[in-house]
């Protein structure tokens, strides 16, 4: 995908002579529809040389034609470049969930051309899968490669907040990322704070109870008694 190559055309009579009169005017087009192909161009001495650029990975076809005579290409096996940090994809199998739970994430390579299972793909030793430590945050666990250059792992969530989820392929990072957030999950503990360390006898003061998760998230949700 990406690489140009040159076809060349000719116009031929009933008796697949060389048509050497012939000086009409030939359009190219290609069933791919992201192909990079050339302006109309006249032949001459009925032969004309085109400069094609198919973009899609798949079997494809070039078709040169004048408005009345045509003429198509066998198929033409497209394979992907490549992979692009910039193409590739990091998904998530869910936008939100809660601290102590897990979801699944997805890195997808991608080629220039945003084709999938693109040459090139370093061992899995090199796949990184990343987690902003702003906001939310978390860690990852089970890496796999799923063959066809998606790769796989499992995200648990931590603190609270927004968390943008990403991946490195060889150490550069991708640059279409995923973000979730990270919900507090179900009160395990209840904690004090502002208490003092003495107090007069008779003289109030106020302590505030916060209901937390198992990972010292506030327990928004939580509204016991």
């Amino acid at each position: 995908a990406g690489s140009a190559f040159t076809v060349t055309v000719t116009a031929k009579d009933a008796n697949n002579n060389t048509a050497t009169g012939y000086s009409g005017t030939v359009s190219i087009t290609s069933s791919d529809s992201a192909a990079t192909l050339p302006s109309a161009s006249t032949l001459t001495s009925g032969v004309g040389t085109f400069s094609v650029t198919l973009k899609t990975a798949g079997s494809k076809t070039v078709t040169a034609s004048d408005g009345s005579l045509s003429a198509t290409s066998s198929a033409i096996t497209v394979n992907p470049d490549a992979y692009s940090t910039a193409q590739s994809v990091v998904a998530a199998s869910a936008s939100s969930l809660s601290s102590g739970s897990s979801i699944t994430v997805t890195l997808t390579a991608k080629d220039a051309y945003g084709n999938t299972n693109p040459s090139g793909l370093p061992a899995i030793g090199s796949i990184a899968f990343t987690s902003s430590t702003v906001g939310g945050t978390g860690s990852f666990t089970n890496l796999a490669s799923q063959g066809s250059g998606v790769y796989t792992a499992t995200f648990t969530g931590q603190n609270s907040g927004s968390v943008t989820l990403g991946a490195n392929i060889s150490s550069s990072a991708v640059s279409n990322n995923a973000t979730v957030t990270v919900n507090p999950g179900t009160a395990t503990q209840l904690v004090f704070s502002g208490v003092p360390t003495s107090s007069t006898a008779g003289s109030a003061f106020t302590v505030t109870v916060t209901a937390k998760d198992a990972n010292n998230n506030t327990a928004t949700g939580y509204s016991g008694t």
